[in-house]
């Protein structure tokens, strides 16, 4: 039998919601530096009075814009490295996303101690060369992971394994 687990919408959804609301702040401090302080201060002198803001607090507004602004794209080209991804597991063995292909002899245990808590299972096996390799499958990251596990354990026949 076939499975397949693929991006969880709502885990995307999360990662868009914090690009967009880092884009919103962008805006909003990058507003204050150009328009918002230099308004007021010129109201301010406008009364005679003295600048509410300084040269560097309107440089750490556009400071913080940018911040925001190369937090948001990293987090929008994180969310687009995962869209693509995807675990699947057949009779002939596990596939997960980076060209990923084992076949069940070669996966030696399975680790589950963050499954009931995260759903978090490590997938340990021998890669070609004989040495150990892992590979870390998440059921918040993607849905239908507990299907792909529950074919893997089925397959080798290894449940509940820790890893050595």
């Amino acid at each position: 039998m076939s499975v397949e687990a693929r991006i969880n919408p709502s885990w995307a959804g999360r990662w868009l919601l914090i690009a967009v609301s880092l884009l919103v702040f962008a805006g909003w401090y990058a507003y204050d530096a150009q328009t918002g302080y230099p308004r007021k201060n010129q109201e301010a002198a406008a009364r005679q009075d003295a600048p509410p803001y300084s040269e560097r607090e309107i440089t750490m507004q556009w400071m913080i814009a940018g911040g925001c602004l190369v937090l948001s794209v990293a987090v929008l080209l994180r969310l687009a490295v995962h869209l693509g991804r995807r675990w699947s597991a057949d009779e002939t063995g596990l596939r997960g996303p980076r060209g990923l292909d084992l076949t069940y002899d070669r996966i030696t245990s399975i680790d589950k101690t963050r499954w009931d808590r995260k759903g978090i299972a490590v997938v340990h096996y021998q890669t070609p060369a004989s040495e150990p390799g892992s590979v870390k499958l998440d059921a918040w990251v993607f849905r239908g992971a507990d299907s792909v596990l529950a074919e893997v354990e089925r397959q080798t026949g290894l449940t509940d394994h820790l890893a050595p």
